[in-house]
């Protein structure tokens, strides 16, 4: 069976994010920070003809980024002043993403990795000058 994408779906999932993210209520300004910084690599994942399955696997490593993000925000307040974009580079480089709780086994490592650099050089192409 194909998987075929819903854009106005996704991106309408996306802006609920915050909300699940949250354990506490300062949450959800960070992890609105979060979907502004996602949203454009999401749309270019969608834009580019990706295969279904590659964006939602994509979408799957934003995910657990921005719940490692928001939990570790709780603890680093000065995190909360940082715009999406910065939040998400302070996160994620050329070799990948941190280690997240979520994850239990080095193939899933892998993949969460490789949208945390793909992400990477988004962000740093489309960086402002």
């Amino acid at each position: 069976m194909t998987r075929v994408l819903n854009r106005d779906a996704i991106l309408a999932d996306m802006d609920g994010w915050p909300e699940k993210w949250q354990g506490m209520p300062s949450d959800i300004d960070v992890g609105r920070l979060l979907i502004e910084g996602m949203r454009p690599f999401a749309e270019s994942l969608m834009n580019e003809g990706r295969a279904a399955g590659t964006v939602h696997r994509h979408l799957n490593g934003l995910w657990l980024l921005g719940g490692h993000i928001v939990g570790q925000a709780q603890h680093a307040s000065e995190l909360r002043s940082l715009s999406g974009s910065e939040l998400l580079l302070r996160f994620v480089d050329q070799e990948g993403g941190p280690l997240c709780r979520h994850i239990s086994t080095e193939d899933e490592q892998r993949r969460f990795d490789a949208t945390c650099r793909k992400l990477h050089g988004f962000l740093a192409a489309n960086r402002p000058a």
